[in-house]
């Protein structure tokens, strides 16, 4: 099952025109990933990271990106997810990728399926990044916010996931305060020098948590697995 991209144009439409000239051929633009079974998972889960960079294409060109038959569109990727777990890219390797460990241990763990990849959504705070390397700057976080926060919201309304995994070191914050969770309801389960915070709200469960770059591993995926089943015991 394919994302109804229509839902979404308008929303990218209106983020792209927010781009000031001079930046246009150093971004890069995301879309979610969804694995080709999510949509059957009775508890699909939606992991959030921070950005992305050289993802797909550098060029903002909307009959580029939302063009189902071009090589360089973000949407309805051929291979969305199942990449990582194929690891055939020359630039980049995934099993070097702490996030990408991290999901892949604990989506193994929980729905107990090698086929990870193809159960789980994925999505970005920010859908705008330098091509180039690192995370938005201020300037770049502060002119696409407000839109990112519609486009998530619309996200998760579309895929509907039963959990949702912020592994963004508090970077959603921003976010949270915009659709009302109140982050003094939060509860924590405490791993190695860190925390990871959990609620239910709106009849998900939110798991706030650190980008795993640095972390201590197993100790990271069982915090969230715990957090995990503490809502669900609830």
């Amino acid at each position: 099952m394919k994302i109804d991209t229509k839902q979404f144009r308008e929303h990218y439409e209106e983020l792209l025109g927010l781009i000031p000239k001079n930046l246009s051929k150093k971004l890069c633009v995301f879309f979610p990933q969804v694995g080709k079974n999510y949509y059957n998972m009775e508890e699909k889960i939606l992991f959030i990271g921070k950005s992305v960079n050289s993802w797909i294409t550098n060029k903002l060109n909307m009959d580029i990106l939302f063009d189902s038959k071009n090589e360089e569109r973000i949407v309805n990727r051929d291979d969305e997810i199942y990449w990582v777990e194929r690891n055939d890219n020359k630039h980049y390797n995934s099993n070097n990728s702490a996030f990408w460990r991290l999901i892949r241990n604990i989506t193994k763990k929980y729905i107990l399926k090698n086929d990870w990849y193809n159960n789980i959504s994925w999505t970005n705070l920010f859908k705008i990044s330098p091509w180039a390397g690192g995370n938005p700057s201020g300037y770049l976080q502060k002119l696409q916010s407000k839109i990112c926060i519609n486009i998530l919201n619309k996200e998760i309304e579309y895929l509907n996931p039963k959990i949702i995994v912020f592994l963004t070191s508090y970077w959603e914050t921003f976010y949270l305060k915009s659709i009302g969770l109140d982050l003094n309801k939060n509860k924590t389960v405490k791993w190695d020098k860190y925390e990871t915070y959990y609620q239910i709200f709106n009849n998900r469960i939110y798991i706030l948590s650190h980008h795993p770059q640095g972390k201590k591993e197993e100790l990271h995926v069982n915090a969230i697995l715990k957090a995990i089943n503490n809502c669900k015991n609830k």
